[in-house]
């Protein structure tokens, strides 16, 4: 899972997710994607914390993202406990 934006939690959503068996890396909501060079991955899922992200970010993410093929969330909540419920809520959802 990679999450852009939450500035505000940060780095904390990796090591919080990570005791529930999750890859998770973070990325600020306020640079670009230029360090993502070789591309997003192959992420199971990407969470956009659309409350603290840039609008020249989200629209780098957004064009990759499609281009990519790859599932994303748009979310409005930004802490620990409200991205667990999203994942929770995606995860549970998904077909297997």
């Amino acid at each position: 899972v990679k999450i852009f934006g939450g500035d505000y939690v940060g780095s904390e959503y990796e090591k919080a997710l990570s005791q529930y068996n999750l890859n998770v890396e973070w990325y600020s909501g306020f640079k670009n994607l230029a360090e993502l060079k070789a591309g997003l991955g192959r992420p199971d899922l990407i969470i956009v914390i659309v409350r603290q992200i840039s609008h020249t970010l989200l629209r780098e993410l957004v064009a990759a993202a499609a281009r990519e093929s790859l599932p994303v969330i748009y979310s409005s909540r930004r802490g620990i406990s409200g991205i667990l419920a999203e994942l929770t809520d995606y995860f549970s959802t998904r077909p297997a």
